[in-house]
């Protein structure tokens, strides 16, 4: 039982699975690819399925979107106002710090280092077992984001303690280390009951490396529907105007 009660304070953490997880040793510069006044925003996906009594789904599962604003860059921490909207239409806003070498901090994997590539390692940890793992990731390719095709970093990694399993799949951009996706899986079996939950980051929009093409987002479209309807209706306008008052010089004089 005291094992489920564990579990259920791991839910309450973001991304869940690598909170769970401590620096056991770290390089000494990184390449930040952020800077102050920087933002990335996720749509949040999520699914719980438990047998286990003593298991509450975390407040991530409540979770429509969450937006990382960077307010300050120092050496290798990055800190950030992270906003959070709930389906029944609450926000929460909280100030979480993260480093991109050792992946220590509440902001986990959100952020990673810049220019990485297939076999390199995105942090070094311990598990609460005491076994050190590192994490590296599997490929580097080009994938369509926002409207623009972007060379990003994969990693697929799965691990366990206890009765709990995990797997991780995240891609982040190469130019700036800015998460595009984040999938987190786990499940865990025992004592006659079984637990899976997963929760899922997708990135929507970001200043980063320029969000959305102004041409593809709703703002614009909605201006040149407008701009196109008040065109047409002037156009047909005028050519009524016209044609009355073509009529009325036509009228003869009478004497």
């Amino acid at each position: 039982m005291k094992n489920f009660s564990s579990t259920k304070a791991a839910l309450c953490f973001l991304p869940i699975a690598f909170l769970l997880l401590i620096v056991l040793s770290f390089p000494v510069e990184a390449n930040v690819g952020v800077k102050s006044g920087d933002w990335a925003e996720y749509s949040v996906s999520s699914s719980w399925q438990s047998t286990i009594s003593t298991l509450t789904p975390s407040y991530a599962i409540d979770m429509k979107w969450v937006k990382y604003e960077v307010t300050d860059v120092a050496d290798n921490d990055i800190t950030a106002n992270v906003t959070a909207h709930y389906k029944n239409g609450t926000e929460t806003s909280t100030v979480q710090t993260g480093n991109v070498l050792t992946q220590s901090g509440d902001l986990s994997l959100m952020f990673i280092q810049t220019d990485l590539g297939e076999g390199d390692s995105v942090g070094v940890w311990t598990s609460y077992m005491g076994s050190p793992k590192s994490f590296t990731l599997n490929d580097t390719f080009s994938r369509n984001y926002l409207g623009t095709t972007r060379e990003v970093n994969h990693l697929d990694a799965s691990f366990s303690y206890s009765f709990l399993q995990m797997h991780f799949i995240g891609y982040w951009d190469r130019a700036t280390g800015v998460a595009c996706e984040i999938l987190v899986e786990m499940s865990a079996s025992s004592l006659g009951g079984s637990m899976t939950s997963s929760i899922a980051y997708t990135l929507t929009e970001t200043n980063a490396w320029g969000g959305t093409p102004f041409w593809m987002q709703l703002w614009f479209q909605v201006i040149v529907i407008a701009t196109s309807a008040v065109v047409v209706v002037s156009f047909v306008f005028f050519r009524k105007y016209r044609k009355r008052t073509s009529v009325r010089t036509e009228i003869p004089e009478t004497g």
